[in-house]
């Protein structure tokens, strides 16, 4: 859900109905490519 919501947690929240985006966040999950995406973005930048 995040990656469709081009990580916007808020949305990912609404989307799963949860009134606090502390759970949300629980469940939210880097893989190591996703990682590695974001740094290699960082370096582009």
């Amino acid at each position: 859900m995040l990656k469709v919501t081009n990580n916007d947690i808020e949305k990912v929240r609404r989307l799963a109905g949860h009134s606090n985006i502390a759970t949300t966040s629980r469940y939210l999950k880097d893989s190591y490519s996703d990682l590695a995406d974001a740094v290699e973005a960082l370096l582009k930048f």
